[in-house]
């Protein structure tokens, strides 16, 4: 992997979204991880500390909001921005998940893989 380039987790069960989201970040410049599933991520996660986690809601084995929680309780991974992308159009969860320590709350079918990765820049250092 380039040092000098940021990397992203992209964890989304959807493959052809999953394809989408690494195809653009990598466009632009970035690493890449990818998990299709919570439990994959979490794994991923002992072992890379990626500069930002695009994160599903609904995940298979475990789901986004744990995989949220799991890294803000973790003082070696809480400092990772993690923005939520799904399309749970849900205030409270929102709510829920911001208090928690998630950057951005992003609906999937409101926002291109292009809006994403540039949402997600505004979370990294320039």
């Amino acid at each position: 992997m380039d040092e000098n380039k940021y990397t992203l987790m992209i964890v989304e069960d959807d493959f052809f979204l999953r394809e989408l989201y690494e195809d653009q970040a990598q466009l632009e410049g970035f690493n890449t991880i990818t998990a299709e599933d919570g439990e994959t991520a979490l794994v991923l996660l002992q072992n890379q500390k990626p500069d930002l986690v695009l994160l599903d809601l609904m995940l298979p084995k475990i789901d986004g909001t744990t995989v949220a929680n799991t890294i803000k309780e973790n003082p070696d991974l809480h400092d990772i921005p993690v923005i939520i992308i799904t399309n749970l159009e849900d205030r409270k969860k929102e709510k829920e998940l911001r208090e928690l320590g998630v950057s951005d709350y992003i609906l999937k079918i409101r926002n291109t893989p292009k809006m994403v990765i540039n949402k997600a820049r505004e979370y990294l250092p320039a």
